[in-house]
């Protein structure tokens, strides 16, 4: 019994070990393909022979990856799919696209050409663009072929709807409380206001770019720490986030922010507001 433990044990960490040498740490921290999620279209195109591997991005957050290789002429297969999005702990997320092809072997053409592979970055924020390579036809093992960190910024309309959803949250999150109960006429009005008005006619609120960071899992009415916060505050909490996904915000790390007073926060003489983060970094 003990000697078929062993053996058991020693089987399960071999498998562990050639996982780890087959795949990189990240890249397929995913099994699904979320290829359509980002809306990635791909294609082989003529090239010269001096190309070199770039990713070129726009502030919208449209991504294109240009791969330069010798095809042999007759390319049979060729796939591209977004493997893995990983969120890393300093807010960057890393992109892992895997392109599997046969790069026209077994054929003995001599053609320059290159991969070119066009996705969308569904919100701001910063992200580390990989693309990796299977080493043959449907193999296990990948190799890197070039990575490059990317910036995505909020678009005014984006950042508009954003801090108006934000600001209409914070409303709802103050209704509620007890020391809000001598402004509910206000609070319904500026309801009503934020429920109706365009981002034409939205003014975005009071921008800050400060050190911050969260105690706890980000969420709507979490306390946003800032330094030189005390107990006699500024206290901020947060009502929302430029992409909707807190999850970008982890507890204890401290980011370098970008953030909007969306809402003022009755909190006794103090000064207190609901604010929407745009960009951390």
């Amino acid at each position: 019994m003990r000697r078929d433990r062993l053996t058991t044990g020693f089987l399960m960490l071999v498998i562990a070990l050639v996982t780890m040498l087959c795949f990189p740490v990240g890249v397929f921290a995913a099994t699904e393909n979320l290829s359509a999620d980002y809306q990635l279209k791909y294609s082989v195109v003529d090239a010269g022979t001096k190309e070199q591997f770039s990713i070129r991005s726009d502030d919208a957050g449209k991504i294109e990856v240009l791969a330069p290789f010798i095809s042999g002429g007759c390319i049979a297969i060729n796939e591209v799919k977004v493997q893995s999005v990983v969120m890393g702990d300093d807010g960057i997320q890393t992109v892992n696209l895997v392109w599997n092809s046969d790069r026209g072997v077994p054929c003995k053409g001599y053609m320059p050409v290159q991969l070119k592979a066009n996705f969308e970055l569904p919100r701001p924020g910063r992200y580390m663009i990989q693309l990796w390579e299977t080493e043959s036809v449907n193999s296990a093992k990948v190799r890197l072929v070039g990575k490059q960190d990317v910036l995505v910024k909020e678009t005014q309309d984006a950042l508009k709807t954003a801090c108006r959803t934000a600001a209409i949250k914070a409303i709802e999150l103050e209704m509620p409380r007890a020391q809000a109960k001598n402004i509910q006429e206000r609070l319904k009005a500026d309801l009503e206001k934020l429920q109706t008005l365009s981002n034409d006619d939205y003014t975005l609120p009071e921008k800050v770019v400060e050190t911050v960071w969260v105690l706890d899992k980000a969420d709507d009415n979490t306390i946003l720490h800032v330094n030189g916060m005390s107990r006699s505050g500024p206290w901020y909490h947060l009502s929302g986030i430029v992409g909707g996904d807190y999850s970008r915000m982890k507890p204890g790390v401290k980011y370098t922010a970008t953030y909007y007073k969306v809402y003022p926060r009755v909190y006794w003489s103090m000064s207190s507001a609901y604010v929407c983060v745009a960009e951390l970094r």
